[in-house]
């Protein structure tokens, strides 16, 4: 009897161990061939790799290889492996044998595409230019629905907030008409006090932004001299469709929604779009009908239809955008019992059509057509609080329109051989633009520029790589200088270096030379005297890329020097008046040192800057004024199986903020305190991706006001109002629903 049970056991152990199978795993990228060092892998009965279904797990060596104990069957194989796209494979076991894994490299590993500034498109990490990516997928993690918030987080990019003409941005110390905001290299037209309104551009259907550091004047010509944002949409749709709806809700009053779909039809790409955001006011105490934070309400809506032929693309987009901005005013005395009201319309209306064509292997030409309408129209009214009753006031510019029309034209001849050293881009460029409105000088004006460009690309033994180029324009109020530039790039081991030479030149816009701007905060007087901006700018930087056991490690710094003659700037003239002068110089330098780190379920980046500013004024005196401030910021994601975890911070040092009086020529200095901004979400995903949900808290530290010192003036100036930064501390939830995958 035992010797039947001795031999019963020895032969289901044979069994068993016939039934395992050594599997070895060579684990390495398609692309680049490097070996897929310390990459996880898990082996589940299933694809969806719960934690009933992970039968086993490994972790490979340094040379990619992982070595498992299998059963015969059929497996599914999931690789984790920092900077590349999870992988997961079937694979069938029934014998000892080697399974070759290929693991794709992230947008991190490689760089994401970039096409602003370029001839081609082709990777951040090779480009000459130093671009920022910030890709859709990063965006919603932050729930972000326009270009305000997509920016406040980063380094080098200041955002300020206005109560009413909303928000402006600034890049290395420069503001204002010197930044070029683009919609897939379209001019965005229509600027309050020389910025373009950023909460005003939606990005709920997006592919990435990109920005450029520094003039591109070359390229893009005025309003470049800062540098340039360009929003990318998407353009393609799968045949099976798409269908995707966003629901937003922040407790300041804040509730927004958008619905984007598209299809693919044969060679044909359908896309439409619209979204509505609605912000009730906010006022930091109880202020009864007024409110520090307007109250506004936003439409925007959006049509694309692309044909993809075999050697030619034809694009058509519209998109309009209307917003409704109210200004309830303070009861007046002494019965409290009446108030002027001011309504504030503002319009967008922006139609392209875009053609490109390859010529051959080698050659391309893109080309487009747009038109672009923007207007604004401010209506007062005369309200009684008893009987609700209002009248609109006709009176003292109770109402006005003011409304400019922007014709632009560019195309782009692309020469470029994959096997060749050089590479060139011809290009044209056409913007002529007409401000038509009671408050602007004689009711109507128009600008005009045409210019030409080049820019080539030399590669010399394959890690130097030289990019020369040149403007030519015609203005037709001013004489445009030629606009050269050089950058150079040049890869050693794990590092890029880059430096860059530009010439920037800027002509002041209608706005500045002819319109009134009135407002609830503003009185602003045109100034057609004003001298064309004229710039220098030089940079330089390097950027590492490291792999230590599990980890992407990627530290960067930069330095950059501007140096503006004629720079245009607000000046008081009298009271709340003021207008537009040239200042003598202009002097912005400064630098920044950033580390990423990312593991496979934990990313760390953060950075510091600090940018010094000097500036002549044109008084008699000629008075120097100069300040500097720093930033710091951070962020911290992590994922924890289904959730994901994300941490933003930014440290806004103090800055001082000048104020030349044009009748004495006196400077008003007033210091600005520091501030933090930071914002904790949570995000989950359900129904196998097709729902995202995101909680949050916006403005953890409840930052409202910023201390506004007074430090010169004259005894009879008072001190300048607080600083209006955010809303305070809010909490946020966010949907993203995708009905068809």
């Amino acid at each position: 009897m035992r010797f039947a049970i001795f031999i019963f056991f020895q032969l289901v152990l044979c069994t068993v161990t016939v039934a395992q199978n050594q599997l070895r795993l060579e684990i390495s990228s398609s692309r680049d061939k490097e070996v897929g060092a310390y990459a996880e892998v898990l082996v589940s009965k299933t694809k969806s790799f719960t934690p009933n279904d992970v039968i086993t797990y490994a972790a490979a060596n340094e040379f990619g290889i992982a070595n498992l104990t299998l059963q015969n069957g059929l497996f599914y194989a999931k690789v984790v492996a920092v900077g590349y796209q999870d992988l997961i494979q079937e694979i069938r076991v029934n014998a000892s044998s080697t399974y070759p894994l290929f693991i794709e490299p992230t947008d991190e590993m490689l760089g994401q595409t970039v096409v602003t500034v370029q001839s081609r498109p082709q990777s951040s990490t090779k480009s000459v230019e130093k671009v920022l990516v910030l890709s859709k997928k990063e965006l919603d993690s932050r729930s972000v629905f326009n270009l305000k918030d997509a920016l406040t987080q980063q380094m080098n990019v200041q955002i300020s907030n206005d109560n009413s003409t909303g928000s402006s941005v600034s890049l290395m110390g420069v503001s204002g008409q010197n930044v070029k905001i683009l919609i897939d290299g379209v001019p965005v037209i229509g600027r309050l006090d020389g910025n373009i309104d950023l909460s005003q551009i939606n990005i709920n259907d997006i592919e990435r932004i990109e920005v450029i550091e520094g003039p591109v004047s070359t390229a893009y010509g005025s309003n470049a001299l800062a540098g340039v944002i360009n929003v990318i949409t998407k353009k393609k749709t799968s045949t099976s469709g798409e269908l995707t709806l966003d629901g937003y809700h922040e407790t300041n009053g804040q509730d927004n929604i958008s619905l984007v779909a598209g299809k693919q039809i044969k060679k044909y790409n359908l896309r439409v779009g619209g979204s509505r955001n609605f912000f009730g006011g906010w006022n930091p105490t109880d202020g009864g009908r007024y409110d520090l934070w307007k109250p506004k309400e936003q439409y925007n809506g959006r049509f694309q239809i692309s044909r993809n032929g075999t050697k030619t693309q034809l694009l058509i987009k519209s998109e309009f955008f209307t917003e409704l901005l109210l200004n309830k005013g303070r009861p007046l005395p002494s019965y409290f019992e009446t108030a002027f009201d001011e309504e504030f319309y503002t319009k967008r209306f922006d139609q392209k059509i875009q053609l490109t064509r390859q010529l051959d292997s080698n050659r391309t030409f893109s080309g487009y057509l747009a038109y672009n309408h923007y207007s604004r129209v401010r209506n007062k009214f005369f309200k009684d609080l008893v009987t609700l009753q209002s009248r609109q006031v006709l009176t003292d510019g109770g109402d006005d329109t003011t409304a400019f029309n922007a014709i632009m034209a560019r195309g782009t001849y692309n020469y470029f051989a994959p096997k060749k050293p050089f590479s060139f881009q011809l290009g044209y460029d056409v913007i002529s633009q007409t401000g038509i409105g009671s408050r602007i000088e004689t009711g109507t004006q128009t600008i005009s520029d045409f210019a030409v460009f080049m820019t080539s690309e030399i590669t010399i033994k394959k890690k130097i790589t030289l990019k020369p180029g040149v403007r030519l324009a015609y203005n037709t109020s001013y004489d445009a200088p030629i606009a050269p530039t050089l950058s150079a790039r040049y890869k050693h081991k794990d590092y890029v270096y880059r430096v860059s030479y530009g010439r920037g030149f800027r002509a002041p816009d209608l706005k500045e030379l002819y319109l009134s701007f009135v407002d609830v905060n503003h009185n602003v007087i045109g100034n057609k005297d004003l001298q064309a901006e004229r710039s220098h700018n030089f940079q330089a930087s390097a950027t590492g890329f490291h792999k230590l056991k599990g980890l992407l490690i990627r530290p960067s710094a930069s330095v950059f020097y501007n140096d503006i003659t004629d720079k245009i700037t607000l000046a008081g003239i009298q009271g709340i008046e003021y207008t537009y002068v040239n200042l003598d110089k202009f002097r912005s330098t400064g630098g920044n040192v950033r580390l990423g780190i990312a593991g496979n379920k934990t990313k760390v980046n953060m950075g510091y800057s600090t940018t010094f500013v000097t500036s002549y004024s044109n008084s008699s005196d000629g008075r120097e004024s100069s300040f500097s401030y720093s930033e710091f910021n951070g962020n911290i994601s992590r994922t924890v199986g289904h959730y994901t975890f994300n941490y933003f911070v930014k440290y806004n040092g103090p800055r001082t903020v000048f104020n030349i009086n044009l009748e004495n020529g006196e400077v008003t200095e007033s210091r600005i305190n520091h501030y933090v901004l930071s914002d904790f979400q949570m995000g989950r995903s359900l129904a196998k991706k097709r729902v995202q949900l995101n909680v949050g808290v916006k403005n953890v530290f409840n930052v409202q006001n910023v201390n506004n010192e007074l430090q010169t003036g004259s005894v009879h100036t008072s001190a300048p109002a607080d600083l209006a930064v955010g809303t305070g501390r809010s909490y946020f939830i966010k949907s993203i629903i995708r009905l068809t995958k």
